[in-house]
């Protein structure tokens, strides 16, 4: 099910990221960007995949959270809450980009 922050909190986050029977994927923007939708039709296509959006109501708080570089709006995660990658905009809007990603962090 695809999520966002607020609604949630960060700490509602971060016990869905504990979940070791998911692993998970954020995106930092906008819910109408190309990088959501993308994001979305990942979670279509991969299973035991959470993804959560960060508006920007939140968005420093997670940068500094999870060390997220400006300039990067895609983090991924293994099956905990530790950052495996994070993307940049182009990757975030690319399917087989994300695809790859994913799958790296799941091995």
């Amino acid at each position: 099910m695809a999520e966002s922050l607020p609604p949630l909190t960060i700490a509602d986050l971060e016990e869905s990221l504990s979940n070791p029977h998911f692993s998970s994927y954020v995106y930092i923007g906008p819910d109408d960007s190309e990088g959501w939708a993308v994001a979305i039709d990942m979670q279509f296509n991969l299973p035991a995949l959470r993804i959560f959006r960060v508006d920007a109501a939140l968005e420093a708080q997670i940068r500094n959270k999870y060390q997220v570089p400006a300039g990067r709006v895609g983090v991924v995660f293994d099956w905990t809450t530790h950052v495996k990658k994070t993307l940049t905009t182009a990757q975030a809007e690319d399917f087989s980009v994300l695809l790859k990603a994913i799958n790296a962090t799941r091995e």
